[in-house]
């Protein structure tokens, strides 16, 4: 398990542990963060198909396309590693193996400049994606900054970053229809950053295998 403490994988085990999927964790809190995580995913759909219901029209209807669609792209993901948790764990118990097995410094060297490149390439991704995600996020406030730069007679309204139904009025609750949203879209992208980058290590170990044997 100290494999994992090195900071080569420190980022994925963290992500992984964030969204209930680390094999290592303890298994109660591994089953609450997934009811949690799936909770969240399932009120967003929710939101989604109610918009669809009290305005049943083909404008909702590609509208709610994006966003549905991205909602089962996560959902999915998040389940298939979830069910394949026993394979990942095998996986990353190979790992610990293989980082036993060599002897020489040429090896080891070897080895330590494949993993470099995998934790740069898995900082490099998560920094690129949660940059992108958080000026996503900040897109709901343009309003304001408009308010500011060209100021107008009244303030802009703000508005959901996707069109949802609440059943609520969404001006006066903007802030907490926005705050589940944020929630929502932040656990997905950790969802799918943390997948893609455990993905990422398994390939920079097995090409470093390939080159520290040929």
């Amino acid at each position: 398990m100290e494999v994992f403490e090195h900071p080569y994988y420190r980022l994925s085990r963290r992500l992984l542990l964030l969204v209930g999927q680390w094999p290592y964790q303890d298994k109660f809190d591994r089953r609450f963060r997934t009811c949690f995580v799936i909770s969240l995913l399932i009120s967003f759909g929710v939101t989604q198909i109610s918009l669809l219901y009290t305005n049943a029209d083909v404008d909702t209807l590609i509208e709610i396309i994006p966003p549905l669609t991205s909602l089962i792209t996560v959902t999915s993901k998040y389940s298939m590693f979830y069910i394949s948790r026993n394979n990942i764990k095998n996986l990353l118990e190979r790992i610990i193996k293989h980082w036993k097995l060599w002897e020489s410094k040429e090896e080891m060297d070897i080895m330590r400049e494949y993993s470099e490149e995998g934790q740069l390439l898995t900082f490099l991704y998560t920094s690129y994606i949660y940059s992108c995600m958080t000026l996503f996020l900040l897109l709901p406030f343009v309003p304001c900054i408009m308010d500011i730069i060209v100021p107008l007679n009244e303030s802009r309204p703000l508005r959901p970053i996707f069109k949802s139904e609440y059943f609520i009025d969404e001006d006066q609750h903007f802030f907490p229809i926005y705050f589940h949203m944020s929630i929502v879209i932040v656990i997905a992208i950790t969802i799918l950053i943390s997948a893609d980058i455990l993905l990422l290590l398994f390939n920079s170990h097995v090409c470093g295998i390939f080159t520290a044997v040929g």
